[in-house]
């Protein structure tokens, strides 16, 4: 961690020793997540293993890859639902989307990209995939691409099998529901009509070795949402994370973050809200990157 409260508590815990594991053997880099979410969530994993210290409990990590697993399930708790504060989304309809969708010119087809940071199950990539194709199912031919991405395989396991339980589907309007999922057996899956637009893998958000995932190679963003992530770590890796999405989003591309969040002040000049309340920022187009950049490549 940053601080030097945060040191201590790593070295007097032996949470140091884990971390230091995580990154070096498998580029999980959790070093600047908060203190407390990290005490917390590994001190429930040597509660349910039994395990007498944090020592202990790395040795049991070292020699059973199951337990790994568990841990990055803990360590990446999943919080989401479908349309997710609806007045954001709304917001987004009205004042944003429009002009995102009347699709930029790339290498003679018009389209339209974004990154869902962060995206859990799938619930916030499909919710924007519906309203999108709301949104230009009755305009000309555009490209839509939105890319979802979560440190957790087994998150994106289940974001790609796109299969839903009726509880998870409350906050759906009936008509979407409908129009957007069929039924397949006890649950609902999404219909091809949404699931032509999204891709799901695997990225670590905090890495240092890649701007964007593999996947959105070309980056070049119309729209980025990380919501409800950047609260899980401090403040040095936030400004790492959006200088980040400074570089890969497009020039009048649109950043939203969770409600809690904020733009890290060294970053904040080269975004405008959009709206407070919602936390959407626009990337302005005539403001340099900061000199961060060269920390979010490791340079």
């Amino acid at each position: 961690m940053r601080t030097d409260a945060g040191v201590r508590l790593f070295r007097d815990y032996g949470l140091s020793e884990i971390l230091a594991w995580l990154y070096e053997t498998h580029g999980f880099d959790f070093r600047n997540y908060r203190a407390p979410t990290l005490e917390r969530r590994i001190s429930r994993r040597l509660y349910l293993t039994g395990a007498k210290s944090y020592g202990e409990y790395l040795a049991r990590l070292k020699e059973t890859p199951a337990e790994l697993t568990h841990l990055l399930e803990d360590l990446t708790i999943k919080v989401s639902r479908f349309f997710r504060d609806a007045p954001m989304f709304e917001r987004l309809a009205r004042d944003v989307l429009p002009t995102l969708l009347s699709g930029r010119g790339r290498g003679g087809t018009r389209s339209f990209r974004a990154w869902c940071a962060g995206c859990a199950n799938g619930e916030e990539v499909y919710s924007l995939a519906i309203l999108v194709e709301e949104m230009i199912r009755r305009r000309a031919r555009l490209r839509v691409m939105i890319h979802g991405t979560d440190l957790d395989d087994k998150a994106v396991r289940a974001a790609r099998a796109g299969l839903y339980a009726e509880s998870v589907l409350g906050e759906i309007p009936h008509g979407h529901l409908k129009a957007y999922f069929e039924r397949a057996g006890d649950d609902y899956a999404v219909r091809e009509a949404v699931r032509r637009h999204v891709h799901f893998s695997r990225y670590d958000l905090t890495s240092r070795r890649s701007l964007s995932p593999p996947g959105g190679v070309f980056a070049d963003y119309d729209l980025i949402f990380c919501r409800n992530v950047l609260i899980y770590y401090d403040l040095s890796l936030q400004e790492r994370i959006v200088s980040k999405f400074t570089k890969v989003l497009a020039p009048g591309g649109v950043l939203v973050l969770g409600t809690a969040e904020h733009i890290p002040r060294p970053v904040a000049p080269m975004f405008e809200a959009v709206s407070r309340r919602w936390k959407i920022f626009r990337r302005l187009s005539d403001v340099p990157p900061p000199p961060v950049f060269r920390e979010a490549l490791g340079r």
